[in-house]
């Protein structure tokens, strides 16, 4: 038994069931260890496909991958999807074995860690036979419990040696960071005083969407999402659909006169704030998130509470009055929305014929089509924009594209919505610090 067995068996004890990755020699018998004890391997035709499967997997399951990787260039094919990982904090563990600097494996050789830790991924290593199941257990905690994108690099001397049999310890459970008692009262307060309150919804905020509307419905709120969270209200009359970049004229309308917006689980970007301008200047900003790092790190904020979202909604709901006040709710409100806050309720002018389909029409006509459970995964190059929001999202993750690289509706404006229609105002120095 060597220390590959080691690692793998650590993995599978701890809860592992599904690897992504693509096999060379450094990573072969370390895929194989896995396999031989029950964990399910898919093999991609690239580096950066198997990272972006298990990206894939964790949103739509809420299960920690594992992507195994050749050492050198098969870590250099993979930084993309690696840095979109950490940039979208998604909780995933690589293994990347490390080839000596000297001897047959040189023309593997590069510096593992100094390249990780410029795509901003959390290093961790293996560093002897005797530490491989404790060091193993601990980036697999990074990931699984505290959502970090963490590589392991294994070092090939280390990988082949002969292994000391230890057992990993048991995963504790996870506790919930629970909001202080003075950020419940604050956020609670501002709910109560606030006259035109929106709650925008993060990925970060998937599992409490129910609990959500709720509060939403307790506080007169509107609803809205990010891009990654889309679909999450869906079916809500007073449902926003997505904050910034692809909102429709009228979502950034009623946006831009909210004089409260409180985001759960969402990190505020370029797209979700479309450059800051879709918030009002007067605005009170509420972030909430459990990476402490994460709270006015992309947008200013007035207050930044540091919890569990799903905690933080529970008590917050436990300290609202109610007082009955419809607030943003109001009759003239729900007709706007319905009448303009979705893009597949616009009229548009189909530009299809002569052999070609207007890719709004496909996507609408896609919506209808498929069932509810159904994902997509639309993309674009950025010279041509495509509305890929069209299409109805009505489950989370329904709607899962590169924002990036799809710009219609976003900052640039969809034709049919002229720029004198999309707010602007401070937060527009936010689209610049974003730029650089």
């Amino acid at each position: 038994m060597i220390v590959a067995d080691t690692v793998a068996e650590t993995l599978v004890r701890l809860g592992v069931t599904d690897v992504f990755g693509l096999v060379g020699s450094s990573n072969f018998l370390l895929t194989n260890a896995l396999v031989g004890r029950g964990a399910r391997f898919v093999s991609s035709r690239h580096e950066a496909g198997a990272v972006a499967m298990a990206d894939g997997f964790v949103r739509a399951t809420d299960r920690l991958p594992v992507v195994s990787l050749h050492h050198g260039n098969g870590l250099t094919n993979a930084v993309t999807g690696i840095v979109e990982a950490v940039k979208s904090r998604t909780p995933m563990l690589v293994l990347v074995p490390e080839a000596r600097a000297s001897g047959p494996d040189l023309s593997f050789y590069l510096d593992q860690t100094a390249l990780v830790r410029a795509l901003g991924a959390e290093l961790h290593a293996v560093t002897s036979p005797r530490n491989a199941a404790r060091e193993t257990a601990r980036a697999y905690r990074r990931a699984a419990l505290d959502g970090a994108t963490v590589v392991l690099n294994l070092p090939l001397e280390v990988l082949d040696a002969t292994a000391e049999e230890t057992a990993p310890r048991p995963l504790p459970a996870p506790t919930p960071a629970a909001p202080s008692a003075d950020a419940v009262e604050q956020l609670a307060a501002l709910l109560a005083a606030a006259r035109r309150p929106v709650l925008l919804a993060g990925r970060g905020a998937r599992a409490a969407g129910p609990a959500l509307r709720e509060l939403g419905a307790a506080t007169g709120a509107l609803l809205a999402t990010s891009v990654a969270a889309r679909g999450l209200f869906a079916g809500d009359a007073f449902d926003l659909d997505v904050s910034g970049g692809f909102s429709t004229p009228e979502t950034a309308r009623l946006l831009a006169d909210a004089d409260l917006i409180v985001a759960w689980g969402a990190s505020l970007n370029v797209w979700t704030s479309r450059g800051g301008a879709v918030f009002g200047e007067d605005a009170t900003l509420v972030q909430i998130d459990r990476d402490r790092e994460a709270l006015g790190r992309q947008a200013r904020v007035d207050l930044g509470i540091c919890a569990d979202v799903a905690e933080t909604v529970r008590a917050v709901a436990e300290r609202i009055p109610r007082d009955g006040q419809t607030r943003y709710r109001t009759a003239e409100v729900a007709a706007r929305i319905g009448a303009g806050a979705h893009w597949k309720d616009l009229p548009y002018e189909d530009e299809g014929g002569d052999g070609r389909i207007d890719p709004r029409t496909l996507s609408l006509r896609l919506g209808e089509l498929l069932p509810a459970s159904a994902s997509s995964a639309p993309t674009s190059a950025t010279t041509r924009p495509t509305r890929c929001c069209s299409s109805t999202c009505r489950t989370p993750p329904a709607c899962a594209h590169r924002s990036a690289s799809c710009r219609w509706g976003s900052d640039w404006g969809p034709r049919s919505a002229p720029r004198s229609a999309v707010p602007t105002g401070r937060w527009s120095r936010a689209w610049a610090t974003a730029a650089s």
